[in-house]
């Protein structure tokens, strides 16, 4: 297995673990070559890969103006928070 920069979040009112890493042994767990996967746990000890774990890969982003980029690269996702909750993930 082949997972590099971890990315976990708690969400201690949700009681769930969530965590992103990059899938970079040509899709091993995302079946959809180089991405990120994703993972869940209860308690952030026993993980287990999510039930639809492809998140993303380095493709084409369709923007909402009509225009396409093109990715090279995934990088480690963030979490922008509010008042200690979740409000998008970049």
């Amino acid at each position: 297995m082949n997972i590099h920069n971890w990315s976990g979040e708690h969400w201690a009112r949700s009681k769930a673990w969530t965590a992103k890493g990059r899938d970079l042994s040509d899709g091993y767990f995302t079946r959809r070559g180089y991405s990120l996967a994703l993972w869940k746990s209860a308690d952030g000890i026993d993980w287990k890969l999510a039930k639809h774990p492809f998140v993303a890969n380095p493709s084409t982003i369709h923007w909402t103006d009509g225009h396409a980029e093109k990715l090279e690269a995934l990088e480690r996702p963030q979490v922008l928070q509010e008042d200690g909750w979740p409000v998008a993930r970049f």
